[in-house]
């Protein structure tokens, strides 16, 4: 073959393999351009708090849903009011896919806001398992705690007993517990303070009944009514102080508890910078039914150390335990003279804190006085049953078309809407299986200290996450263990007076002297050049 015609093959070769290679081209061009035609959204939150993106506690509650979540947002369609609204959802579908969200134009159909009784622009109505709460702004605070509520399934009460000098539910002083109660009304249970002097009886809805540290001796009817509790399979949370029953004896000995004598003392506090004997850390936890996966540091100051006597029917398990290295002090708890007396003081380790259950088929009943008891009190005397606010009334989310195409078939839905006016106490046992959740198990938790929830050491370490578990657990709530206490990070700047000052200074003075000083400086060097 000639050089001519081997080039001219060669040119040919060279020919098909561009057509070919430009073809492989185009195809390639098409098939981007058809993945590019998807919607593909990366999203990141860079702001210090974190303040787009859910919270631990959030995403940890939502996980607990199980089943769809419909909201039904009442909003004129303006962007300002439900585009906010879009946002809030939007961070919990990308935790639970199963949420949908519909809006309602409040001016299309007025009487079935009249009827819900929407009062807010933006009121969202949250429709989970047969169940409705409401929202009415788009905060995630105020939405995770609807959610919260309809995780509980049922109205829960915390019944604190009054009248023996106990730490106040609602008392703002050091030693009160507002800010812990706070907390747990936040997370759907409500809280009751109750003169047990005056009733003389538990009222049969409360979930658990709290006796928080009594300072002065209980009366013998005080007393009959908490046995009486007790006896008919009734949940408890004893906080005792100090070593101090005032009273409370016989409830103790029908529980199996002993307080051991003194004060507990760790040498090794020191190493996380605790300088007061009395105050006790604490970093095990053997109950992980009752606190769940908890490793938080928890502090107890004038903690007592507690034993339990196995008795028929009762199980008991440590809750809380203190190290080996510890010890009951039985004299004064003077800064810098305490030191392990051998034959006067118990070493460790000890238990502060116990979690007893017992089937309620074993407890004898509510009603039965046992020998010595001063007899029920009669209907008449009876305490009212603890209430709270009326449901909110359940919204027909599911049967309203978001774009209301017809309003007759939003009024029919209307109709079918039930707005009752109940209370805990009339709910029927069975309307709710989540709201017997422990009815088969009686729970007991026993604590040697309070002060760990008190306001003024609530917010040390993990007091506060210890103090909701054990208050889920005794009310059945197991499922909402795990969520954490707090929302998010606090995202309130607090200035000090002298740094305010300082501030205001720098912004009325400091900022106009630069600038004269910038001015003069410039004008300098030109007249110089001149």
């Amino acid at each position: 073959m000639t050089p001519a015609a081997r080039n001219a093959v060669r040119g040919g070769l060279l020919a098909r393999l561009e057509s070919l290679s430009l073809l492989g081209l185009l195809l390639v061009v098409a098939g981007l351009l058809g993945w590019l035609s998807n919607r593909y959204e990366i999203e990141a939150d860079w702001t210090a708090a974190s303040r787009h993106t859910l919270s631990e506690a959030s995403r940890a509650l939502v996980e607990t849903l199980d089943g769809p979540l419909t909201i039904t947002a009442y909003a004129s369609p303006n962007p300002a009011i439900r585009q906010p609204i879009e946002d809030l959802v939007g961070r919990y579908r990308r935790v639970k896919g199963d949420i949908s969200l519909a809006f309602v134009d409040p001016d299309r159909v007025p009487s079935l806001v009249r009827d819900l009784g929407i009062t807010f622009e933006g009121e969202m109505v949250l429709d989970f398992a047969g169940r409705t709460e409401r929202v009415t702004r788009a905060t995630e605070a105020e939405f995770t705690h609807a959610l919260q509520q309809l995780a509980r399934g049922a109205e829960r009460f915390l019944v604190f007993v009054q009248g023996h000098g106990e730490r106040a539910a609602h008392g703002q002083a050091n030693h009160d517990l507002q800010t812990f109660t706070g907390q747990i009304e936040g997370r759907g249970v409500r809280v009751q303070e109750l003169d047990i002097n005056i009733t003389a009886q538990v009222p049969e809805n409360s979930s658990a009944l709290v006796i928080a540290g009594p300072t002065v001796s209980w009366t013998p009817a005080a007393l009959t009514a908490v046995q009486r509790w007790v006896n008919g399979g009734g949940n408890l949370l004893w906080i005792i102080d100090e070593g101090r029953l005032a009273g409370l004896e016989p409830l103790a000995e029908r529980l199996g508890i002993r307080v051991k004598p003194g004060m507990l003392v760790d040498p090794a506090a020191r190493l996380l910078e605790i300088k007061d004997a009395s105050i006790l850390p604490v970093t095990e936890y053997p109950a992980r039914a009752v606190v769940g996966r908890f490793d938080l540091v928890t502090v107890f100051p004038t903690a007592s150390g507690l034993e339990h006597t196995p008795l028929e029917g009762w199980a008991a398990e440590s809750i809380l335990r203190s190290g080996e290295q510890v010890w009951s002090e039985t004299g004064p708890l003077d800064a810098g003279m305490v030191k392990f007396d051998e034959g006067d003081d118990l070493m460790g380790p000890f238990d502060l804190g116990l979690a007893l259950t017992r089937p309620r088929a074993s407890a004898p009943g509510r009603l039965a006085p046992e020998p010595g008891e001063l007899p029920p009190p009669s209907a008449e005397q009876a305490p009212p049953p603890v209430t709270g606010e009326p449901p909110s009334a359940k919204a027909p989310a599911a049967q309203i078309d978001a774009t209301l195409a017809a309003d007759q078939a939003v009024d029919a839905a209307a109709d079918t809407t039930a707005t009752p006016d109940t209370v805990a106490a009339d709910v029927p046992a069975d309307a709710d299986a989540d709201s017997t959740a422990n009815a088969g198990q009686q729970r007991v938790v026993v604590l040697g200290d309070g002060d760990f929830l008190s306001n003024q050491y609530l917010g040390n370490a993990g007091n506060l996450d210890l103090g909701t578990r054990l208050v889920d657990w005794l009310t059945g709530d197991e499922q909402l263990i795990e969520v954490p206490a707090r929302l998010a990070r606090d995202r309130q700047l607090e200035l000090s007076d002298p740094v305010q000052a300082t501030i205001g200074l720098l912004a009325l003075l400091g900022i106009p002297a630069a600038l004269l000083l910038t001015g003069f400086t410039l004008w300098w060097r030109r007249r110089a050049r001149a």
